[in-house]
Formats: C-alpha cells, sequence, structure tokens
C-alpha cells in the first residue's frame, strides 16, 4: 500500500528569552485590597519575565509577559514598553497588529491613515524608548486591574520603574543581560500603582480607562509596592495556564467609557521634551520614515505639522534629500 508523505512541520522561531526573579513586598496596601500577593511587607514571591527575541522589530515595541507564582495561582501581568497604546478600540489595535505582521511599510501606511496612532509614536521614538539597557527601561502594565477591599473598588495602573545606575550597560540584546545576572547583580525594578477612586474617574478630565491616556503622576502619584529582582537566566520556561487576575484584583474595563472623549494631545507630549531630546526624537523617526512610498511619507509629514510645526519642519529638513521632497520645495 502506497505510503502518504507526512506533512511538512512548520517551523518554530526561537524562543522568547526568559530570566527568573522574585518580587518583594515593601509596601503595604493590606487597606486597598485582599491580594494575598501583597499581604506583609517583606513577601517574596517567585517570578519570570519573558523579554522580547532578538530581532523583533524596534518599533513598535514588542510586548513582554511577567508571570509571578502566586498562593492563588500563576498570574500573567502583560507589560508594554510604551506608556500609552496607539489607538482606543481593542478592534483598532488588533487591526494594526495586523498590519505590523506585513512589515514596516504596511505599518506606516496604516498610522498614516490613523491619526490618533502619532502620540504613541511620538513616544515611542523618545529617549524613554531607546534606553541603554533593559537595566534601564521602564515598563508599564498593559491592563488596569480593580482593587476590591471590603466592598470597596478603586482602580490601579501598574508601572515597573527601573532603579537607575545598577549594572553595566548591555544595550537591548536579551542574552547580554541574562549572561550577566546574578543573585548578586541583579537587574532591578520599583513596581508601583496609581491608585484611582471610582469618583475620581467619573469627574477626570479624560476618560480612565483610555489606554491611550496617562494618569498624571502629579495628580495620581506612583505607590512602590515591591522591588522586581531578575536573578538569572531561566533556560526553560514552561507555558503555564496563568490566570489574568487574582481575587482581589480583577480586570478593570478594557474598552473606554466615554466614547466621544477627544484623542491624546501629541503636540503638548513634544513640546514637553528639552531641546537636544527633541533633536533625537527627530532623528529616528526620520531614520525610520526613509524608504517609505511617497503618498505615505507626504501623508505622515502633514500630520506631524499638524500637530506641531517645528516638528513637521525638523521632519522634513532630516527627509529632504528624497528627491520628490526637493521638488516640492
Amino acid at each position: 500500500m502506497a505510503q502518504r508523505p507526512l506533512p511538512a512541520m512548520p517551523r518554530r522561531g526561537p524562543a522568547a528569552p526568559a530570566a527568573r526573579g522574585r518580587l518583594v513586598v515593601t509596601g503595604d496596601i493590606t487597606c486597598l485590597t485582599r491580594a494575598r500577593l501583597f499581604a506583609e511587607r517583606g513577601k517574596a514571591t517567585p517570578l519570570w519575565l519573558r523579554l522580547p527575541a532578538e530581532g523583533e522589530a524596534v518599533f513598535p515595541p514588542a510586548p513582554l509577559t511577567l508571570t509571578l507564582h502566586t498562593e492563588d495561582g500563576p498570574w500573567e501581568l502583560p507589560l508594554r514598553r510604551l506608556p500609552v497604546e496607539f489607538l482606543r478600540r481593542p478592534d483598532q489595535r488588533a487591526a494594526m497588529g495586523e498590519a505590523v505582521t506585513q512589515g514596516p511599510a504596511a505599518l506606516w501606511e496604516f498610522c498614516a491613515h490613523h491619526p490618533p496612532t502619532l502620540h504613541a509614536i511620538l513616544h515611542g521614538f523618545a529617549d524613554a524608548a531607546w534606553p541603554r539597557s533593559w537595566r534601564a527601561a521602564p515598563f508599564f502594565g498593559a491592563e488596569a486591574y480593580a482593587l476590591e477591599r471590603d466592598g470597596r473598588q478603586l482602580w490601579c495602573r501598574l508601572h515597573l520603574v527601573p532603579l537607575q545606575g545598577e549594572g553595566p550597560a548591555e544595550g537591548l540584546d536579551p542574552r547580554a543581560l541574562f549572561g550577566a545576572l546574578t543573585p548578586e547583580a541583579p537587574a532591578r525594578w520599583r513596581l508601583c500603582v496609581q491608585i484611582m477612586s471610582e469618583a475620581e474617574a467619573r469627574e477626570a478630565p479624560f476618560d480612565a480607562f483610555d489606554a491611550t491616556r496617562l494618569w498624571p503622576s502629579v495628580r495620581w502619584p506612583l505607590i512602590e509596592v515591591g522591588i522586581v529582582a531578575l536573578e538569572g537566566r531561566l533556560d526553560i520556561a514552561p507555558r503555564l495556564a496563568a490566570r489574568p487576575a487574582l481575587p482581589g484584583m480583577a480586570l478593570a474595563p478594557r474598552a473606554p467609557r466615554r466614547p466621544g472623549a477627544g484623542e491624546p494631545p501629541a503636540g503638548a507630549f513634544y513640546r514637553g521634551l528639552e531641546g537636544a531630546e527633541r533633536a533625537r526624537l527627530m532623528d529616528r523617526l526620520a531614520a525610520a520614515l526613509h524608504g517609505l512610498p511617497e503618498a505615505t511619507t507626504r501623508r505622515l509629514l502633514d500630520l506631524f505639522t499638524a500637530a506641531d510645526a517645528e516638528l513637521g519642519a525638523g521632519l522634513l529638513r532630516r527627509l529632504r534629500p528624497r528627491p520628490f521632497l526637493r521638488a516640492a520645495e
């Protein structure tokens, strides 16, 4: 009997690198949540962090995953490199994800037709998104959470703030960082929360559940609740059936509650940067836009100019060697 040929096995890419470590609780928020993870100061919880694999696109920054092994089971905390999302609605973000898989030209064409992405684009090319190493990189929780205690509910956002000045600058190759990690020389971040009451969420001048918006730290300060320390490489990171939330710490609404709220002000973010950082942002952005089709480049320049005239003019100067831009002058 003739044998059927075996189907070709699909190639699997290299597994995302991971590091092991622990979370040590340093702050007391037991009055805000009954989550056992934060039950007492000094409590240590093992964890691992998956970093993007080497060679993944620099922009937009790939997401990360922090998994904590709590008494209530593995808790998977999705993290992002940028403090804001590109678009408000999950379905829009899914459409952008499809454009990312098609390559840089498709991504920039998508952004050119979706002006609200400009705010996150500027965040993505500012200095904070280009750290000297993973040790100096801030991370932001991709979800908001509802803290519950004794029938009271509060809203919460999580941040990982790097402890600056610790360790060498290995660059953004995960293998270099993991090779340098030891219990004596860990990479460390402060785990901080921002807390907002339901009344504050209703009265805020923006939609508190809009992922494209920041909660100003002047109004909702960062409160340290623990230290995340990566202490060594994890050669095999098992994929567990992790839960997205914990008892006393549930997921907040993922969609904006005020659909008509205005878009985040991209120009205001750019004008808030110092002159040297503005120049570096424009240098990085011009390098990313180099080689795009003429129509896409023109649309993007119009968007940047509408956000801030100086930004548009600076990008035009840096892109001027392109023939169609010289001809337009």
